[in-house]
Formats: structure tokens, sequence, C-alpha cells
């Protein structure tokens, strides 16, 4: 049996409120499915060791919020700093980029076993909130049909959290995705940018690029979120030697309307093999992309982040692989991702969580 290393007495970082918070026994609950709420449960009772972690495995810790600025009760896997340290996974981007059909995209791909070239093994680490992913977000985009947008203010926990496992160790990673109408100045649901740690900043083709689809006027010109979650971000975390110490990545989200423009088709047609990643083929694409934002004033913008990150790859990802249909929330042709988990990984190269001889070199 898998036995876990005790946090009971650490100090956690909350990725909800921002608190660091004594990690102990105290205020341990499980989730009731049928009356769909967290339940107080009494370890006392629970004299075997083993059915003691087996409970402990799916628990929850009811975070305290020292500070008190939190309205919403929140909780936390009891496991969430039991392994290596968490991984949190920030979406930054405007309303119209598809941060929630990435994001979905990503966890269903991981559920089809996607990681597996990579020697990485998967589990959710919120059972619950992965359920709960799922079978809103995730099953229905698989399905065909397009997930409904965020509306602001609705989402300030993260939408999934999943224990990444392999030679590296085990390693928490939560995944937040907000709406982009809340990535502004002082906004409470982006308060998670402080404590993130790695971003994934997406950039829509949209008319910035000359392609038309379903997005509204300039996106880069008015979308905000970008430099509001710089702003944020570089007043905690100080530039060392020009940059900040956080990975991140740049994805031009819905590639799939450049599968006819070069260099776009030749990536879209291209996936790594695993079990590392590339990090000559990652920088060629890095300087593909970089160059076609580049050529187009109004997405100049888009590649502030790569100017701000000490390590930072650049990527064309489709969450669909094609346009819905004009009239409806269907996708006519299905759906079909397309390297979504390429980002991804480069994030999990950065941080440690993938292994390998040239894993340092990813995003330098």
């Amino acid at each position: 049996m898998e036995r876990y290393t005790s946090g009971a007495g650490e100090h956690v970082r909350c990725p909800i409120c921002q608190d660091d918070v004594s990690w102990t026994q105290d205020e341990i609950y499980r989730w009731d499915r049928a009356n769909l709420a967290y339940e107080p449960l009494d370890l006392n009772r629970i004299a075997s060791p083993e059915k003691r972690i087996d409970t402990l495995r799916t628990a929850y810790r009811r975070c305290p919020n020292p500070s008190g600025d939190t309205d919403l009760e929140h909780y936390l896997p009891w496991l969430y700093p039991m392994q290596r340290p968490p991984l949190v996974i920030g979406l930054v981007g405007g309303s119209q980029t598809g941060k929630t059909h990435l994001v979905a995209a990503m966890i269903g791909e991981i559920i089809r076993g996607g990681l597996h070239r990579y020697g990485l093994r998967w589990a959710p680490l919120d059972q619950a909130r992965h359920e709960a992913f799922t079978q809103d977000f995730v099953n229905p985009l698989m399905a065909g049909e397009k997930v409904a947008r965020t509306n602001p203010g609705t989402r300030l926990e993260y939408v999934d959290a999943l224990l990444v496992s392999g030679a590296t160790g085990s390693w928490p990673v939560v995944f937040f995705d907000i709406s982009g109408e809340d990535f502004r100045e002082g906004s409470r649901p982006a308060r998670f940018v402080l404590g993130a740690g790695a971003l994934i900043f997406l950039a829509d083709p949209g008319r910035a690029l000359g392609v038309v689809g379903d997005s509204n006027a300039e996106e880069a010109d008015r979308d905000t979120s970008f430099q509001a979650t710089l702003n944020r971000i570089t007043a905690v975390r100080p530039a060392t030697r020009g940059f900040v110490d956080v990975p991140a990545t740049i994805v031009v989200s819905k590639s799939d309307r450049l599968r006819f423009r070069y260099p776009a088709d030749f990536w879209m047609r291209h996936e790594s093999p695993g079990p590392e990643p590339d990090p000559d083929l990652i920088r060629a694409e890095s300087r593909d992309v970089y160059a076609l934002l580049h050529r187009q004033p109004n997405a100049q913008p888009w590649l502030e982040p790569a100017h701000v990150f000490r390590r930072c790859t650049l990527h064309f990802v489709s969450a669909t692989g094609g346009e819905p249909a004009p009239q409806g929330n269907r996708y006519p042709r299905g759906v079909r991702p397309r390297r979504v988990l390429e980002p991804l990984v480069a994030l999990f190269a950065m941080c440690g969580v993938l292994g390998g001889a040239r894993a340092g070199e990813v995003g330098v």
C-alpha cells in the first residue's frame, strides 16, 4: 500500500484565499455525494492505520481563512500538501479566448492517457471537484457540445485538482479558470495569480491575425487580462536579473483557424512523441509563434509574458479542432483536440514535474 508523507503541522498556502494555514487534523470533512455537501469526519473512531490512510485519501480540510477576507467557505483535499509542493496553474485570457474549452480538453486528454507517453500517471486529487468538472465540462465537450462561458464573479475556486506522478515524485496540480472579465486590477477571483506556480496565457487568433471566427472586435486591443495579471504578479514577485521566476506559456488558442497558414499548418500536424519534451522542437515552435504574433501590431500585446518571465514557451493549440455550428451549441464535425497537452508538458518540464536530461532547457 502506498503511504503518504505526513504534512501535519506544516504551513500551507491556500490557493483559493492565499492565506498561509497550519495543516492539522482539525476540521476534517468528507464529501457527501447524496447531499452534495461537506460533512464532518470523526477520525478518532478509526484505529486501523490502513483504514485511516484510506479515509484521509479522499478527505478534505476546511480552510480557516485566517484573514477573514473570503466569504466563500472552502475546502482543500487532505493530501494537498502531502507530496511534492503543489503546482497551481492559472489560465489567463479574455472572455472569448477559449480558456474553459482548453482546460476541459486538457483534462479530457489526460483521462484518455495522454500523459502516459511521458511516463506520467495521474489520479484525482479532489475527487468531488474532478467528477463535477468532468461531468459538466469535459464529457459534454468530448461529445461535441460547446461548453458554457464562465460568468464574471462566479468562480473563486479551482476547477480541477489532480495528483500527477512520475520519476520526480507525486505532484498536486491545480487548475484555475475564471471569467475573462475578472482579470482586472484588484479582482478577488484573480487573486490566485499571487500564488500561481505556472501560467498559461491564451491568445485568440481573431481579427488581430486577420482570422474571422466567433470573437468580437480586436481582442488584443481590448484584452486587459494579460497586463492586469502581469502587474499583479510582478508586484509580489519582483524580477531577478530582469525576469520573474514563474514558468509561463503563451498559446494561440483556436489555431484550427490557422490550419492553412504557415507556420501554424506545420505545427498543427505535429505532436511530441515523448517520452521527454524536445527543447529544440519547443524552441522552434516558440520562435514561429513569436514571429507570427510580432508581425501583427494588434497581436503584439500578447507577447508581453515572453518579456517578463525567465522561462516561457509559445504554442499553437486547438481545444476543439474546428468551429461550432453558426446556429446552436454543437460542433458538427465533432471535437478533436489538437496539441492541448504540449503547453502543459512544457510547464511540467519547467516546474520539475517532468524530468529528463534536457528538461532544464525547456523555456530558456
